[in-house]
């Protein structure tokens, strides 16, 4: 009788809260198929913003410092790109009290830094220096080899990362070493973009290469299964 009793728990416990789901969809006219099914829609609440404010930050629109005129400064201007990206990392493991490792705080850096040195160089590619004041003060040969520079020490912090004995402790592995290649591929394929028809725009030259989206999915996957699967 006791175990009865447990099983009609369970499916209470189970089914209760599908039902209350269910209802509040239907309510909301939600759907799991069509224009207005439950993916977009908590997409729209949980990504759209986040992926809005980034396009922002790498065109120069999301930051203070831009309105002192910091923009027209070179180099400077890519700082505060830079800034935008370290403030969201601080913030966040300021909220989840998670400490982020030195190793993964020059990876954001050095990335973030790649990233803004292709968006600079791609306007000059395109657009020339008409686009922006600060662009008549860079050249497509500097923006070069200051980008591959932050590309290779992209990957070496993150490698490093990867075998640090704090980040082994924390994963409770060692298998993180293993994502270093896919981390590579990934970042080959976004230069292999980024040096064709691009803008530079991280946003765009992620969401218009899928074969990109499906190595970043196969890099999620992989970390997600070394945390809690092996």
């Amino acid at each position: 009788m006791k175990k009865k009793n447990n099983l009609f728990t369970y499916i209470i416990s189970m089914g209760l809260p599908a039902i209350i789901l269910t209802g509040v969809l239907l309510f909301v006219e939600n759907y799991p198929f069509g224009n207005n099914n439950f993916a977009l829609w908590d997409m729209d609440y949980q990504y759209l913003d986040f992926f809005q404010w980034l396009k922002r930050v790498v065109n120069g629109e999301a930051n203070i410092a831009y309105s002192f005129g910091l923009k027209n400064k070179p180099i400077i201007d890519i700082v505060i790109l830079v800034s935008g990206f370290l403030i969201r990392i601080l913030y966040g493991s300021a909220i989840t009290n998670i400490e982020v490792s030195n190793w993964l705080y020059l990876t954001v850096i050095s990335g973030s830094f790649y990233m803004g040195l292709g968006k600079r160089r791609n306007e000059i590619k395109k657009q020339g220096d008409k686009s922006r004041e600060v662009l008549k003060r860079y050249s497509k040969e500097f923006l070069d080899k200051n980008m591959y520079v932050c590309l290779t020490l992209s990957i070496v912090f993150y490698a490093l990362w990867c075998v640090d004995s704090a980040t082994i402790q924390r994963m409770g592995t060692n298998l993180m070493v293993w994502t270093v290649p896919i981390v590579m591929i990934i970042l080959m394929k976004y230069s292999l973009d980024v040096e064709g028809d691009s803008y530079g725009d991280p946003v765009d030259v992620l969401f218009k290469d899928k074969i990109l989206l499906l190595i970043v999915a196969l890099y999620a996957i992989s970390v997600f299964s070394i945390m809690y699967l092996l």
